[in-house]
């Protein structure tokens, strides 16, 4: 899960829609967004490509990692986070 999540963390800080990642080493990462877009426009965005996160704010979401996500589909869901 931690490795999982660490994973996250990276793809998130190389998005441009991204403005700061918070992750410390657990299965939860907690991101702000750039002005440009709020959480829920962001939530709908990945919500279409089957990614699932919660608002945590107006512009920042929290991502958990868990046993039942395997390392590909993070992988699948790094390479999405990436290309928005």
């Amino acid at each position: 899960d931690h490795r999982n999540a660490a994973a996250l963390a990276e793809a998130l800080k190389q998005s441009s829609l991204t403005e700061k990642v918070n992750y410390g080493g657990t299965n939860i990462v907690i991101f702000t967004l750039r002005p440009a877009m709020t959480a829920n426009e962001y939530l709908e965005k990945i919500r279409a490509k089957g990614i699932l996160a919660l608002k945590t704010g107006e512009r920042s979401i929290r991502m958990v990692t868990h046993l039942d996500v395997s390392e590909a589909q993070v992988k699948e869901a790094c390479e999405i986070l990436v290309s928005l």
